[in-house]
């Protein structure tokens, strides 16, 4: 699957719903890059669920101010993400575009993810690497995890063997094994 500066996932490239026991080993690259889902929504009505996927597949978000790249989904909110592994290299890099700062955020399992109900028994093997940007965060799991909630996300028996780098940060990254 290869998108140019859109989003692009393995199996879907959006989803609002339920996708259980997938698989993917091919290539997929986008702006927002999932090697399962590109990206997911808060529909307002149910939860995002994510279960039982792997990924063997490379992963990789390139383009301009801001891109995405998880082993199983490159972004998403209002999610349950159980029992999903990545053992495939996940990559992201951003380049800046007229007065807007580039960001880069990538992740072993998701790149973006805001307001988690629940991540759990998820593990990763693959690589993950920051390549370039005005500013990268990375980390084995999850990039960036905003809005976290403490009585309502949680993030249980999850574990993360694969390498974790940025390669190169004009501002700051921040990673996270």
């Amino acid at each position: 699957t290869s998108v140019r500066g859109g989003i692009g996932g393995g199996i879907a490239g959006e989803s609002t719903g339920l996708i259980l026991n997938a698989s993917n080993s091919g290539r997929v690259e986008a702006g927002r890059a999932g090697g399962i889902v590109g990206n997911t929504y808060d529909s307002g009505k149910k939860t995002n669920i994510v279960k039982g996927c792997s990924n063997t597949g490379f992963v990789y978000a390139s383009g301009y101010s801001w891109t995405e790249a998880g082993g199983i989904v490159a972004g998403g909110s209002r999610m349950v993400l159980r029992n999903n592994r990545n053992t495939g290299v996940v990559q992201a890099s951003s380049k800046n575009v007229a007065d807007y700062k580039s960001a880069a955020v990538v992740g072993g399992i998701a790149g973006y993810l805001n307001v988690v109900d629940f991540l759990s028994d998820v593990g990763n093997w693959g690589p993950v690497h920051g390549l370039s940007a005005d500013t990268v965060y990375a980390g084995g799991l999850v990039g960036y995890l905003r809005g976290a909630d403490s009585s309502r996300s949680s993030i249980t028996e999850s574990y993360n063997y694969g390498p974790v780098n940025v390669k190169a940060a004009v501002s700051f990254s921040v990673a996270g094994g």
